[in-house]
């Protein structure tokens, strides 16, 4: 039996502070431990973006709740991600820190079947596009400062002062008005935005525009 899929930290009660020697707060007698004692299967996406200890808090869990010690109490785990994404945010953290707190130094590790998928499905459609996030991600890509690289004109909305953000409204919702009501339209348009207040502010203007 598979269940809908639930965020790591709501699923399995993760703290929010973690450091080396922390565990899950999961009863071995609650209804939890028994789902993940019958589960023959755990499926972590985005696991580089967790801080290594979540990842060891797990396998010692694991370990308590099945009383197998074995990695992972002897379950099947699949952890999924890309280092060349965001890695687990250490505040001030320096490049070495952020390195150190990353999956690959999680004691465990070196015992990970390393798989790799070729093949970027969610822009397969758009080869140009998902060669250029290859090239970001090796570092192949020609760069106009040590951190900065040229957008390709084709995706770039010109800076335009305060005007910007309307172009790249008009830009995402081309015929808004035309197509209100129509839900696949909808759906197939986003932006995003790394903070809530900006969040906020581009909905404002998009009701605006109705």
């Amino acid at each position: 039996m598979s269940l809908p899929g639930v965020v790591a930290h709501s699923r399995f009660k993760i703290p929010i502070l973690l450091d080396s020697t922390s565990t899950w707060f999961i009863s071995k007698q609650s209804d939890l431990a028994d789902l993940i004692r019958h589960a023959s299967l755990i499926i972590w996406d985005e696991a580089t973006m967790a801080h290594r200890h979540a990842l060891v808090a797990l396998d010692r869990t694991l370990r308590d709740i099945t009383d197998i010690d074995d990695f992972f109490g002897g379950k099947n785990i699949v952890l999924g991600g890309d280092f060349r994404q965001v890695l687990s945010v250490v505040p001030n953290g320096t490049r070495s820190e952020t390195i150190d707190a990353s999956l690959i130094r999680a004691p465990f590790w070196k015992n990970v079947i390393k798989i790799k998928l070729m093949n970027n499905m969610r822009a397969i459609n758009d080869c140009l596009f998902a060669d250029f996030l290859l090239r970001i991600g090796n570092g192949e890509e020609n760069s106009i400062k040590e951190d900065m690289i040229k957008v390709p004109d084709e995706i770039n909305i010109p800076w335009r002062g305060d005007q910007t953000i309307h172009d790249l409204i008009d830009f995402t919702f081309s015929s808004l008005h035309e197509s209100s009501n129509n839900k696949e339209y909808i759906i197939n348009r986003a932006i995003l935005t790394p903070t809530n207040e900006s969040v906020e502010q581009i909905n404002n203007l998009v009701v605006q525009k109705f």
